[in-house]
């Protein structure tokens, strides 16, 4: 599971355009694939053939190729659903890697180092 924290609206936006058939305020928690996603979780559908584990899967939202009939899950239409999630996915590993400036009390800093502002030292 990977955190996300985004509207349908955002993801649209985040993703460079689509169209969404559902709620455009639902908030989507994080990702995960079709089989594991949950009532809060965005995943995606690569294409048709897969639209039956679609209709099966708890996915709260789905970013989709095509609107998929009998879904009761949000859906995102956009031309490339793969690259789509891709793009989320990419954002979602850029914000992981950010880290707040200051210096975390498990890191080792050899007691003559000057740092400088705004640094971020991690633990370790």
């Amino acid at each position: 599971m990977s955190k996300l924290d985004m509207t349908l609206t955002e993801v649209v936006e985040a993703v460079g355009g689509g169209e969404i058939a559902g709620e455009p305020s639902f908030r989507c928690r994080s990702v995960a694939s079709l089989e594991a996603a949950g009532a809060q979780q965005l995943s995606f559908v690569k294409s048709a053939r897969h639209e039956e584990r679609a209709r099966a899967s708890g996915a709260g939202a789905l970013i989709v190729g095509a609107a998929i009939d009998g879904c009761s899950a949000h859906q995102v239409i956009v031309s490339d659903p793969q690259g789509a999630f891709s793009t989320l996915l990419q954002r979602i590993a850029i914000e992981k890697r950010r880290q707040p400036a200051g210096v975390d009390p498990r890191a080792v800093i050899y007691e003559g180092a000057e740092l400088g502002d705004d640094v971020t030292v991690g633990p370790g």
